[in-house]
């Protein structure tokens, strides 16, 4: 870098799969995708192991610890995939 970091600006997300408060709302996919359109390139993935499938856990994101709902990691990765080979 040719400046100190404090000259850039890092677009970077916090609770990203959330679509409301950080206690009860939805996890959503689609927070990662408009994140990603809005320019950001850091997001934050809760992963948590959960339900155990052929001796395995999946992977899950949420908010730990809370009422907010889970989505499987693998489709946050799918949607990240689409996105970086749509926008190299």
């Amino acid at each position: 870098l040719k400046y100190p970091l404090s000259y850039y600006w890092i677009n970077t997300s916090h609770n990203t799969y959330l679509t409301g408060d950080q206690l009860r709302s939805k996890s959503s996919v689609e927070a990662y995708a408009r994140a990603l359109r809005r320019g950001c390139k850091c997001l934050e993935v809760d992963c948590w192991d959960g339900d155990t499938v052929k001796g395995k856990a999946v992977p899950i994101v949420f908010h730990g610890h809370t009422l907010t709902s889970k989505i499987p990691f693998e489709a946050i990765m799918k949607v990240v995939n689409n996105y970086v080979l749509a926008h190299p």
